[in-house]
């Protein structure tokens, strides 16, 4: 290696020598046509060849020092413990720069400092001076390409100390990479592909700064993260679904343990606005300023850590019934890749209105949706008419079955006028007898949209059904229609069923 150097040290006096007389000037006056046009490109040829002569001089370096001294760069300016593979390569094209192959990142505050990512290729930029000496090799930017994270509970910490850091003003570049969250076992409970993601600190505005480009539930996403160094300023968080038109806004301040902070969310026709704080145990929130399609929302909750816990309270103003539930694509997507059912989540939730807008039968109503141990209840929901009586839902659960999501639920209807019920749904005078509650049960479909009503009882749950009122049940259940699309429907179907039970 020591020969290698003194041949490229003379090699470089002789050019400096041959460079002093071809560029004299009293020469090159004398000189004409394509004599003085050989005399320019034949230096210019030179200093381009020896230039990129100058650029593979890392390649002669010893692999095995490059190995432990890019490692030890790696840790001291961007923090991180990367172990290399001896697969090691360098190229001058696009730019100078090492590529390692089957490189890995541990967890250093793990105990036996688990594996946290796997590196397919990881590309090391490096600056075009010193490249003689390989203790002088400097690092421009760090690329990672074909990545898989594989994060869990226990390396929050790692993460937290990471990004909370002050990152390398030179950048990191990830590419094509996954990031998955796995639980305790390994097995993942959440996963989102990134095309694009490059970290840095800003000096001029003292913040670390993350940028990404990737999906979330198969829809497109861009995350601005600017993580501010100093206690004076706020940080601010941005993530934009620009398919959903959906756009979250985040700008907080951290003290101590504890952050304090006000986001807004943007979505076609609405602003939501939460005032918040978040601990190590726990996130609490309330509504500062919601409104959806003018109407007015006011909303109260709190997420627990440990263990994992959610109750969220919400009260509209107003509320469309049949929009309701009406699948959007998160709410597909989160009920395709069975996430609603996970057995790690808890929680509960509460719908209430004074208001229901476009529906002939109900005034109001409060919901309550119950998430435990991965089945899901909508048991103790209501819907209340003024004039007839209160729908109650009793018993329910929505589960997955056969890659199809099963609504099952038993409603009993208590009627408090059952001469207003007899006229809203026009049950002929003959067959309107004493009627206090009407029990049911329905079977739905949610991905299909198909309806059956597996039992329909007047007064008396014990009492058995009649086999006119299952020869009806069975028309209705298995009609290709396969539903109720609007008021006629239900109206018509009720009407008909009464009409048999009293008949």
């Amino acid at each position: 290696m020591k020969n290698t150097k003194n041949k490229i040290f003379k090699l470089n006096e002789k050019l400096i020598n041959f460079f002093d007389y071809i560029f004299n000037y009293k020469n090159f006056k004398n000189l004409k046509g394509t004599a003085k046009l050989n005399k320019i490109l034949i230096p210019i040829t030179c200093i381009y060849f020896l230039y990129l002569f100058y650029l593979t001089i890392p390649s002669l370096h010893d692999k095995a020092y490059l190995q432990k001294d890019l490692s030890k760069k790696i840790r001291e300016e961007f923090n991180l413990n990367i172990s290399f593979s001896s697969d090691i390569s360098y190229s001058i094209l696009p730019r100078p720069h090492f590529l390692i192959k089957d490189v890995k990142i541990f967890n250093e505050l793990d105990k036996s400092k688990k594996e946290i990512t796997q590196i397919k290729k990881l590309k090391l930029f490096i600056t075009q001076s010193n490249l003689f000496h390989k203790e002088k090799i400097k690092l421009k930017k760090i690329v990672i390409q074909d990545a898989n994270f594989l994060i869990q509970k226990k390396d929050f910490s790692f993460l937290s100390n990471f990004f909370e850091g002050k990152f390398s003003k030179k950048p990191i570049y990830i590419k094509n990479s996954n990031f998955f969250f796995n639980d305790k076992n390994d097995t993942t409970v959440f996963f989102f592909p990134i095309k694009r993601m490059k970290n840095y600190y800003d000096i001029k505005k003292d913040q670390n700064v993350v940028l990404i480009k990737g999906k979330i539930f198969n829809t497109p996403f861009k995350l601005n993260w600017n993580i501010s160094k100093n206690e004076i300023s706020q940080n601010f968080f941005i993530i934009n679904l620009k398919k959903l038109n959906f756009e979250f806004q985040n700008s907080y301040l951290k003290k101590n343990d504890q952050i304090h902070g006000i986001n807004t969310t943007f979505f076609k026709n609405g602003k939501i606005t939460s005032d918040y704080k978040l601990t190590t145990k726990f996130l609490e929130f309330v509504s500062k300023d919601a409104r959806l399609v003018n109407n007015k929302v006011n909303y109260n909750g709190k997420i627990n850590f440990n263990p994992f816990d959610i109750n969220l309270n919400l009260n509209s103003q107003r509320i469309k019934l049949s929009k309701l539930f009406q699948s959007t694509i998160l709410f597909q997507e989160l009920m395709r890749d069975d996430l609603l059912f996970n057995k790690n989540l808890s929680a509960n939730v509460s719908i209430t209105s004074n208001q229901l807008t476009n529906n002939r039968l109900f005034d109001s109503m409060s919901l309550f949706i119950n998430f435990d141990n991965g089945i899901i209840n909508f048991n103790n929901t209501n819907l209340i008419s003024n004039k007839i009586g209160t729908l109650e839902l009793f018993e329910s659960y929505l589960q997955s079955v056969d890659n199809e999501t099963i609504f099952t639920g038993k409603f009993n209807f208590i009627i408090k006028d059952k001469q207003k019920f007899f006229r809203t749904f026009q049950i002929p005078k003959k067959q309107r007898k004493e009627l206090k509650n009407i029990y049911f049960t329905v079977e739905y479909n949610v991905f299909k949209n198909k309806l059956k009503i597996l039992n329909f009882k007047l007064n008396n749950p014990k009492d058995k059904i009649t086999e006119n009122v299952k020869r009806i049940l069975e028309e209705i259940n298995y009609d290709d229609k396969g539903g109720i699309d609007n008021w006629i429907d239900l109206k018509n179907m009720t009407n008909k069923i009464i009409t048999s039970y009293f008949g």
